[in-house]
């Protein structure tokens, strides 16, 4: 009898054992990623949580786990009562911002780096659909939009660190860099070019003009000058819109009727540069501006003779002008030689003058030697180039 008993109580306990035995499951989740996947063995009927670390797969995102086969997202926390694999669902990365991130770069002028910005450089404002702003933390220097202002001459190089920000569907990347913009060299001497440089002599009304680059000098630090004289300015020249322009005046002080070369001196606060002045007696070839007035063949006009001397006259008179009214210059003019000898015309100008302005200017009118027919202007021939 007892050993029937033991043989039922062994039998109760291996069901009873196999029973607990069938009751356990196995959870497994699969990162998909080339790791082993991560077994559980649960109460069937438990409920089980997700991993509390997501996996991660390069170039991948982590969505959601599913149960193997599908893509549908698993909820968690779950009951199982049979065993289950869930597999992790990823999409791939969207690596905009990032690849924007990585290829942002400044751009800069020829010849210049980011050790060495002299110009202004170029920041993107977009890459993509990635949007770019940008910060400067001095932006006196460097703007937010990359226009560059170089230090004086007289200050160091200046630093400028230059901070992008970089966004797209929501997140945003920063990045920085850090530049150094070269003060401006020392401005160099000023650089004249003449524009007129020769000169007649007692051509008081001829001036001489040159073009001059002073590179952004201060302009009261203008001077001019020949060898120990310092000239004033208004007075005896005038520097305007890059023009140099020394008065026919000033250079009847200094050069008088000597022919030959005259060396000015034109210095500005960043050094100083020569001017020369030619004083010549003959305009041909030279920068003077000389015009050729063709007229009418006088060669079929008889000439006059003069029998003596009309006392109290020029020597030189003009007896007719006519005049071109298409271009302000003369068809012919007839002259009377008023001496007894043949006389050079050379150096000999013709002037259009008011009478009350020359000497004997009544003489002419009273004595009918000139016909006043214009108003109270009449031409006459000055020899001040002789």
């Amino acid at each position: 009898m007892k050993k029937f008993l033991f043989i039922v109580l062994g039998l109760i306990a291996s069901f009873t054992l196999l029973a607990c035995t069938d009751n356990k499951v196995e959870v497994t989740f699969n990162p998909m990623n080339g790791s082993e996947p991560t077994v559980l063995s649960v109460e069937s009927g438990s409920e089980i949580a997700a991993p509390e670390t997501n996996p991660t797969k390069d170039g991948y995102v982590f969505l959601h786990w599913a149960l193997e086969g599908e893509t549908q997202k698993i909820d968690f926390p779950l009951v199982v009562e049979v065993d289950q694999t869930f597999v992790a669902i990823y999409e791939e990365e969207d690596t905009s911002l990032q690849d924007a991130h990585t290829a942002l770069v400044v751009g800069f002028a020829s010849g210049d780096s980011a050790t060495s910005v002299t110009q202004d450089v170029t920041l993107a404002t977009a890459s993509g659909d990635v949007t770019i702003s940008w910060a400067s933390n001095n932006a006196s220097v460097i703007s937010n939009s990359g226009v560059v202002v170089r230090p004086s001459h007289e200050d160091d190089d200046a630093t400028v660190v230059l901070t992008a920000t970089l966004s797209y569907d929501g997140e945003t990347l920063t990045k920085e860099f850090t530049l150094v913009v070269l003060a401006n060299e020392v401005p160099p001497a000023p650089v004249a070019e003449g524009i007129l440089w020769h000169w007649m002599p007692a051509a008081l009304n001829a001036n001489v003009t040159a073009d001059v680059d002073v590179f952004g000098a201060d302009d009261d630090s203008f001077v001019l000058s020949y060898v120990d004289h310092e000239f004033q300015r208004y007075i005896d020249f005038d520097y305007e819109d890059g023009v140099l322009t020394i008065y026919g005046s000033t250079l009847e002080d200094v050069c008088g009727v000597t022919l030959g070369e005259y060396v000015f001196y034109i210095e500005t606060e960043f050094g100083a540069t020569t001017f020369t002045v030619i004083v010549v007696d003959d305009p041909t070839n030279t920068s003077i501006p000389t015009t050729t007035i063709q007229g009418i063949d006088m060669r079929g006009v008889e000439q006059a003779t003069i029998a003596e001397k009309i006392t109290g006259a020029p020597d030189i008179l003009i007896t007719g002008v006519i005049g071109d009214s298409t271009n302000g210059q003369y068809d012919y003019v007839e002259v009377f030689n008023n001496t007894a000898s043949d006389y050079n015309l050379k150096n000999h100008r013709i002037v259009l003058s008011g009478v009350n302005y020359v000497t004997q200017g009544s003489l002419f009118l009273e004595s009918g030697l000139m016909n006043n027919a214009i108003g109270q202007t009449f031409h006459y021939i000055y020899d001040d180039f002789q």
